[in-house]
């Protein structure tokens, strides 16, 4: 599992493209992808507000061609960042311990 917890996306940017890759780094395969528009995403953060509120997000992942592995989904958590230490992961996106 990636378990990212911060990502920043520029507002200038038109399409946020996250892939699944296996393999190694210098030569990665790129096993499922999703694309958004960044524009929605933006919005939907700032809908939520800051890090008391987020919008949750479940993404299908397409296959990339020539895969045996299922797509899968990607589970995005959005929020305006105040620039405050993030909480526990666990205790900010709800997840199972």
């Amino acid at each position: 599992a990636w378990n990212e917890r911060f990502l920043v996306m520029p507002r200038g940017c038109v399409l946020t493209r996250f892939e699944v890759c296996i393999g190694e780094p210098q030569a990665p395969t790129v096993r499922a992808h999703c694309a958004l528009g960044t524009d929605g995403l933006w919005r939907s953060a700032a809908a939520s507000g800051y890090v008391a509120g987020r919008t949750r997000l479940e993404v299908p992942l397409l296959r990339s061609a020539g895969s045996q592995d299922c797509g899968g989904a990607l589970y995005i958590s959005l929020c305006v960042w105040d620039g405050s230490p993030l909480p526990e992961e666990g205790a900010a996106l709800g997840a199972d311990a």
